[in-house]
C-alpha cells in the first residue's frame, strides 16, 4: 500500500525522538459537581477521587474506567457533537476487560491526572468495550489495519467529529521507548498537526473513509466453486507448523479451521485432515494454553509451542473447544478427548455461569496487578503443596524446572507426554487446584453476551448429546431461556443481557440460532426449532442485504457507524455472517419457513469472492458448500405424543458417530401445528405406539422403519 500523507504522518510519529519533558507540570482536572464533565484546575486543587461519564454504564470494562481522571465519554453522538463544538480531535480507546495491555495503558496513562488534564483540554475522549460494541470495534480495527498493517488491543485511534479516523495504533507506553512514542508525546504531536496541518489530516481522513467504504462493498460471483472445500482443506497444510502443530508463531486455536478439517476428513475419508485435527487437539491439550488444574483453555499462546499463554480465558473460545473435542472424541475414538470435554464443561459450569443460567464473558489475564500469577508455579511451591515424593513425579510430567518457563523462575504447567490419568497426577492436580483457590483470582467480566452464550449453548448441547451428559444439555437449555427472555418488544436481540444494552450484531443472532438448533437435536423439544426459525426470521429482516445477498454485521437500525460492514472470514471467533449461512442450510433441511434455497444460494454467491480467492479464510462457509456437494442427510424420528423416551435407542444409534452434514429431527404428535410449520417434519408419523425413523437424503426419504438396526443400515448407504 502506498503511503498517503496521513500514513507518512503515522510513520513520522512512530519514528520521532521525543523532546525532554517540560519542567512545569500541566494543569490537572477535577470534577465540578455542579455540571457534568471536567474543568481544568490547578494541581493544588485536585484531591480526587474522580468520577466520569462511564459511571452510568453497565459494561464491567467501562466501569473499570469510571474513576479515571480522563473525562471519558461512552460511544454516542454526544462526544462527536462536543468535539465539533470545541473544534478538537476525538481520541478513541477500544479495549476489553480481559486485555492485559489495556490495563497497563490505563495504569500508566489514563490514571495519571496530569496527562489526563492535557487529554481533556485538547481532545474529546471516548472509551469503548469491544465486546459490547463489536460493530464500532470492527470499523476502526479495519481502519487500523489499513493504516498500519496490523492491529490489536488496546486500539488507540484519533478521529475528527465526522467519525473519520486519521491516525491509529495500539498500546502506547507513557514514556517513549525505542521506536514507540510515549502517549503524552503522541498527544502533543497530533494536537500540533491538528492545528498546523488540519486540511491535510481532514483530506486523509476522508480518503480513508472512502477506502473503507469501497472495500466494504464486494459484489457477488456468478458461480459457486464447489471444489472450494478441497482447496481450503489442502490450503490449511500451507503454513502448518509440523513441529509444534497449528498455525503461526503466536498460537491461536483457530477452531473453525479444526472444525472444517474434522468435517471434511470424515465426509471424504481424508486421512491428512483427520491427522491434522488429532495433532492440533493433542498439542493444545498438552500445552500451557490448557488450564490443567481449573479446566478450560486460555485465549492463545505467545510462543509457537503452545507453552506460555496470554492468560485470559474467553467463554466464546471454550464453547467452541467443547464442541470440537466432543466431536473428535466420537469420530477419532480417543477417550482422552472425553476427559478434556468434561474438563471444559466443569470449568464453565463452576466458574462462568450466572445464577440466571447465562454465561459470563471472560476471565482476566491479571490478578493482583500481575499477569499470570494465579496460574504459574515454582518448583518449591509444588513441593510444598504435594510433598517431595509426588512433586518429583508431577514436576517431570508437567515440565517443572528450577529456572521455569515464565517470569521469576515460575512455570506454566504443560504435559508433553505424561498420562493425565495417572492417579498420582490426578491427586496432585486436585491438591494444587484447591491450593490455587486461595490465591487472588483474576477478575471475571460478568457481562453476558448473547453471541458468546450462543457458542456455549451449542458446545454444551452438542457435547451433551454426543457424550450422553444430560446435565450439560440442561445447562444449555437454561442459558437459552435466559437469552430468549431478553428479546426486545420489537423482536430484536440485545447484544448483552445487561440493562441498556446496544442492539445485537449478526453474531448474536447466528450463534444463538445455531445453539438452539443443537438444543433441538439434543432434546427433541420443538420449541427450540421454532425459536431458531423465529430468530432467523428476525435476522433476515435486520441484517440481510437485499441487493447482493448475505448478511451485514450491524443491525439496520443501529445508528452512528461510519460504515456498515460485511465479513465472511473466520478468525479466533467464527464469522457471524458465515454461521448465518450455516443456520440457513440447517433450517432448510427441516423445511423451515424462514430459510429457503434461494436465500442460501444468494448468500453463497455473495461470499463467492472469499470462496474463490481465499477459501481457507472461510471454513464455516466451506462446511456448507461441502454439505451441498456431498449431500445432506436428515433423520426424522416420529414419536408418539409424550413418549420421546421410546426413541432413545434410535438416538443412541444416531449419536454413535459424528455425522457431518446430517441433522436429527423430531416429529411429535403433541404439537402438530408447530410441527407442520416445518415441511420436513409434516406427515412424519409414528407406527402406532412405536417410534418410526425416516432417513432422508437431500429431502428424499427412504422407506420409514421402526427398526434401529435398519435405520443404522440406511444411514450407512449415503
Amino acid at each position: 500500500m502506498h503511503l498517503t500523507p496521513a500514513l507518512m504522518f503515522v510513520v513520522a510519529i512512530g519514528c520521532h525522538t521525543p523532546p525532554a519533558q517540560d519542567a512545569v507540570a500541566a494543569p490537572v482536572v477535577r470534577l465540578d459537581s455542579s455540571v457534568s464533565g471536567y474543568h481544568v484546575a490547578s494541581t493544588d486543587d485536585v484531591k480526587g477521587p474522580f468520577t466520569n461519564r462511564l459511571v452510568d454504564e453497565t459494561s464491567p470494562y467501562l466501569k473499570q474506567h469510571q474513576h479515571n481522571p480522563v473525562d471519558w465519554y461512552p460511544w454516542g453522538d454526544a462526544a462527536f457533537v462536543e468535539a465539533k463544538r470545541r473544534g478538537v480531535e476525538v481520541f478513541l480507546s477500544i479495549g476489553y476487560a480481559a486485555c492485559h495491555w489495556c490495563h497497563v495503558m490505563e495504569e500508566e496513562s489514563f490514571e495519571d491526572p496530569i496527562l489526563a488534564a492535557y487529554l481533556n483540554e485538547n481532545f474529546v475522549a471516548i472509551k469503548v468495550d469491544r465486546e459490547e460494541r463489536p460493530d464500532v470495534d470492527g470499523v476502526y480495527m479495519d481502519a487500523l489495519y489499513k493504516m498500519k498493517g496490523n492491529g490489536g488491543w488496546p486500539a488507540s485511534l484519533f478521529l475528527n467529529h465526522k467519525r473519520q479516523p486519521f491516525f491509529g495504533g495500539t498500546y502506547f507506553p507513557k514514556e517513549s521507548r525505542l521506536n514507540r512514542p510515549g502517549f503524552r508525546v503522541l498527544l502533543e504531536r497530533i494536537h500540533e498537526k491538528w492545528h498546523n496541518a488540519n486540511a491535510l489530516l481532514q483530506q486523509d481522513a476522508a480518503n480513508l473513509e472512502t477506502q473503507l467504504r469501497r472495500d466494504a462493498v464486494i459484489g457477488p460471483v456468478s458461480e459457486i466453486d464447489w471444489d472450494a472445500p478441497t482447496a481450503g482443506a489442502i490450503g490449511f497444510q500451507r503454513g502448518w507448523d509440523a513441529e509444534n502443530k497449528g498455525w503461526g508463531e503466536r498460537k491461536f486455536p483457530m477452531l473453525s479451521r479444526g472444525e472444517l478439517l474434522l468435517s471434511y476428513g470424515m465426509a471424504h475419508d481424508h486421512k491428512r485432515s483427520l491427522a491434522m485435527v488429532r495433532e492440533l487437539l493433542d498439542a493444545m491439550d498438552a500445552g500451557g494454553i490448557h488450564d490443567h488444574l481449573g479446566g478450560g483453555f486460555h485465549r492463545y499462546t505467545v510462543d509457537p509451542a503452545w507453552r506460555v499463554p496470554h492468560f485470559e480465558k474467553m467463554t466464546y473460545d471454550n464453547g467452541q473447544f467443547l464442541r470440537i473435542y466432543a466431536e473428535a472424541a466420537i469420530s477419532l475414538d480417543k477417550p482422552r478427548y472425553r476427559d478434556v470435554t468434561t474438563d471444559i464443561a466443569t470449568y464453565l459450569l463452576r466458574d462462568m455461569r450466572h445464577e440466571g443460567g447465562a454465561f459470563y464473558s471472560s476471565e482476566d489475564a491479571d490478578s493482583d496487578g500481575e499477569e499470570g500469577t494465579y496460574y504459574v508455579w515454582t518448583a518449591a511451591q509444588i513441593r510444598h503443596v504435594v510433598g517431595a515424593a509426588d512433586a518429583k513425579t508431577f514436576s517431570k510430567a508437567y515440565a517443572i524446572t528450577p529456572s521455569g518457563n515464565f517470569e521469576k523462575g515460575s512455570t506454566v504447567l504443560s504435559r508433553p507426554e505424561a498420562d493425565a490419568a495417572n492417579p498420582v497426577l490426578v491427586a496432585a492436580r486436585e491438591s494444587l487446584r484447591v491450593h490455587r483457590n486461595g490465591r487472588v483470582k483474576p477478575p471475571t467480566d460478568t457481562k453476558r453476551v448473547v453471541a458468546y452464550n450462543g457458542l456455549t449453548i451449542s458446545g454444551l448441547a452438542r457435547a451433551g448429546r454426543l457424550l450422553n451428559r444430560p446435565e450439560w444439555i440442561d445447562a444449555a437449555s437454561k442459558a437459552a431461556d435466559a437469552c430468549l427472555a431478553a428479546r426486545l418488544e420489537s423482536g430484536a436481540l440485545p447484544r448483552t443481557l445487561e440493562p441498556g444494552s446496544p442492539l445485537g450484531v449478526i453474531d448474536d443472532y447466528a450463534f444463538l440460532a445455531e445453539g438452539l438448533l443443537d438444543l433441538y437435536e439434543a432434546t427433541g423439544e420443538l420449541r427450540w426449532l421454532v425459536a431458531a426459525d423465529d430468530i432467523t426470521g428476525e435476522m433476515n429482516r435486520r441484517f440481510w442485504d437485499d441487493i447482493i445477498g448475505g448478511y451485514y454485521f450491524s443491525d439496520a437500525e443501529t445508528q452512528g457507524l461510519l460504515i456498515r460492514q460485511k465479513d465472511f472470514s473466520d478468525g479466533a471467533r467464527p464469522s457471524g455472517a458465515g454461521r448465518a449461512i450455516a443456520v440457513l442450510a440447517r433450517l432448510r433441511s427441516y423445511g423451515a419457513p424462514n430459510a429457503n434455497s434461494e436465500m442460501l444460494q444468494k448468500s453463497l454467491l455473495a461470499a463467492g469472492r472469499w470462496l474463490n480467492r481465499g477459501p481457507a479464510s472461510v471454513p464455516s462457509i466451506l462446511q456448507v458448500v461441502d454439505g451441498i456437494g456431498v449431500g445432506t442427510m436428515e433423520v426424522i424420528l416420529a414419536v408418539p405424543a409424550g413418549k420421546k423416551v421410546l426413541a432413545a435407542p434410535f438416538v443412541k444409534a444416531f449419536n454413535a458417530s459424528y455425522r457431518p452434514h446430517a441433522v436429527l429431527g423430531w416429529s411429535d404428535d403433541a404439537d402438530g401445528e408447530s410441527r407442520d410449520r416445518f415441511s420436513a417434519l409434516a406427515e412424519k408419523v409414528p407406527d402406532g405406539d412405536a417410534p418410526m425413523a425416516y432417513v432422508c437424503f437431500d429431502g428424499v426419504c427412504k422407506q420409514p422403519t421402526s427398526s434401529v438396526d435398519e435405520m443404522g443400515a440406511l444411514m450407512r448407504r449415503r
